[in-house]
């Protein structure tokens, strides 16, 4: 799925080697599957610096994302704020 990142978290998960995929993954593994999907529905806005650039993410990361957030579409919003949150984990 092609989606639009901000270009200064596409330069972040560049200079630190993150995979986008995995990044998304490993961080949906890691939250509670009750309270993470309802967190999402207190933000009221989001964005990052920078201009937006498309990015691919993988079928495999789009279907969990799917799964956890089963009510929620799958954005390119929503994949920016996953980005930046799983970006903030070094073991990511």
């Amino acid at each position: 799925m092609e989606v639009m990142i901000s270009s200064d978290l596409q330069r972040i998960y560049k200079e630190s080697h993150k995979n986008y995929d995995m990044a998304v993954m490993t961080l949906l593994d890691s939250f509670d599957p009750n309270v993470f999907p309802s967190a999402f529905e207190i933000i009221d806005s989001f964005s990052c610096t920078g201009e937006l650039v498309a990015i691919k993410l993988g079928k495999t990361a789009v279907e969990q994302i799917k799964s956890t957030f089963e009510d929620k579409e799958v954005t390119s919003g929503l994949i920016n704020i996953l980005l930046w949150i799983a970006v903030l984990f070094p073991e990511i």
